[in-house]
């Protein structure tokens, strides 16, 4: 075994401090170009990591994890409360709607009719369908698509008025449904 040889074996345990050079092996190291290239390596080596190491340090790792875990799960807490509140809020709004549009007072809603003025528009302009397809049709043809057609479009219900046909338990049935 060379002399650097032997000497790179120590440089590890020269660098932990836990041995030291001789008067030879330090003259060797200072005059041996490429000894010295290893031995600054190993010197840079060793400083690596130092300034990690304080931060993730076995002391108190194991607290710091389980803070942040707490934390973590604290964090999901809320937002599943906070979720879960919106979610209650938003069917609670929709279900109290859904009874004010069902079971409405109908006298509030005829001083309402009595006092607006009247802005039917007229029917050529109420609705228009664009159906490009009809574009070219003629008059006979335009008539028979109209004489297709189920119910005239100022007959069809609307939700204004439902009617008697809702029940308590039709309403159960929606809110199931929109709670599952």
């Amino acid at each position: 075994m060379t002399t650097c040889e032997a000497l790179s074996e120590r440089m590890p345990a020269v660098a932990s401090g836990s041995a030291g050079w001789t008067n030879e092996e330090a003259a060797h190291v200072a005059s041996c170009g490429d000894c010295r290239a290893e031995w600054s390596l190993v010197q840079a080596a060793r400083g690596l990591g130092r300034s990690v190491v304080p931060e993730f340090a076995a002391e108190g790792m194991a607290s710091r994890v389980l803070a942040r875990v707490r934390a973590s799960q604290r964090a999901d807490a809320r937002r599943r409360t906070t979720r879960r509140a919106l979610t209650w809020g938003g069917l609670a709004a929709a279900a109290a709607l859904m009874l004010a549009v069902l079971f409405g007072a109908p006298a509030r809603r005829a001083d309402i009719a009595a006092t607006a003025p009247d802005t039917t528009p007229p029917a050529a302009v109420a609705f228009q369908l664009p159906l490009p397809e009809l574009d070219d049709a003629a008059p006979a043809e335009l008539q028979a698509v109209l004489d297709g057609l189920d119910v005239p479009l100022g007959e069809s219900s609307t939700l204004e008025n439902p009617g008697d046909d809702v029940t308590g338990q039709d309403l159960e049935r929606v809110l199931r449904a929109w709670e599952g």
